[in-house]
């Protein structure tokens, strides 16, 4: 695997930021990044699963506001816009 140079970076910002988003172009690492950097305390959630996809379409506050117990990283969240604003409603919230 090649090395990750932005690793440091997003340790750093997921220190002390609710939410932190990683950027790049199709097929740039950024899942393996972010693959890379979950232990135990995280779940991987994707849209690319149908049925989460689904949920998090109708109703992304719901999807927003009841994650896993664990801490959550979402991929290919761009798939659903909607969830953005959601994000953020519920980070402004607490």
């Amino acid at each position: 695997m090649l090395p990750r140079f932005a690793i440091g970076t997003v340790e750093e910002a997921l220190a002390d930021t609710p939410v932190v988003i990683i950027m790049g172009p199709r097929q740039s690492g950024k899942a393996t990044l972010i693959k890379t950097l979950l232990d135990e305390t995280w779940e991987y959630v994707t849209p690319d699963d149908r049925a989460q996809l689904g949920v998090a379409g109708v109703d992304p506050v719901v999807f927003v506001k009841n994650p896993p117990p664990r801490r959550v990283a979402l991929g290919e969240v761009q798939r659903v816009p909607e969830l953005f604003v959601s994000i953020e409603q519920v980070v402004d919230e607490h």
